[in-house]
């Protein structure tokens, strides 16, 4: 592929996705004389800059679900430019059956077990309102230092481009940072990781494990080194 091909496709993914960043607080630029702390411990900023810029707007906390229906509601208004029609005019960024690509980027101070829940909060969303999820990338793709927050990026999958798109996306890759992920085809049947799983109670009474006489001898691993 010649760097105008490269440059073709790039800006036909370009033009058909969006993408939101949320944070908990600013991020702290190296060797700056001052700490950004517009933002306290109960808000956040949607839409704030990798930079630490001001964003749309802020909010008091929000849970995943909140803050995934959020994302993706703004993406979505915000919406893509259609010149499909020989005027551009401004369409969603998605719609149901349109099969789609998703990136939730770690921000830099963000773990991974709060980027799986909000994952499965984007995901479960998306397929409720009837898009097709076919690739999900999970990881530090984008950071900003310490910036305790996550961005979320939908690719729509539903253009001319599609086949072309899709090929790209999973074509194999040494790039250290880019995951190979499996492709979710089979939209009969629901996502597996969508299955949950009912919460295993502790036993009590007779069944509860007892510990009462049960003495336990620890040995010394200093005396043991002496020896």
């Amino acid at each position: 592929m010649d760097l105008d091909a490269v440059v073709a496709i790039a800006q036909v993914a370009a033009d058909s996705m969006g993408s939101l960043g949320v944070a908990l607080d600013a991020v702290t630029i190296p060797g700056a004389a001052a700490t950004n702390d517009r933002l306290d411990a109960s808000t956040i900023e949607i839409g704030l800059g990798i930079h630490g810029e001001a964003g749309i707007r802020q909010s008091p906390l929000l849970s995943c679900n909140e803050l995934a229906k959020e994302m993706i509601t703004t993406i979505n208004e915000y919406g893509l430019t259609d010149k499909s029609s020989g005027d551009e005019k401004i369409v969603p960024t998605v719609k149901s059956g349109d099969e789609i690509a998703i990136v939730v980027n770690n921000l830099g101070g963000t773990s991974n077990f709060e980027m799986s829940i909000l994952t499965n909060s984007c995901v479960s969303l998306l397929e409720s309102m009837g898009c097709m999820v076919s690739r999900v990338f999970v990881g530090s793709f984008m950071t900003s230092f310490d910036m305790m927050g996550a961005s979320l990026t939908i690719l729509s999958l539903a253009g001319t481009k599609s086949n072309e798109l899709k090929s790209l996306l999973d074509a194999p890759t040494t790039a250290i940072s880019w995951p190979c992920i499996d492709v979710w085809k089979d939209v009969s049947t629901s996502r597996p990781s969508a299955k949950e799983f009912p919460e295993v109670e502790a036993p009590t009474g007779s069944a509860a494990a007892s510990y009462e006489g049960v003495k336990v001898t620890i040995e010394s691993f200093a005396d043991a080194a002496k020896a």
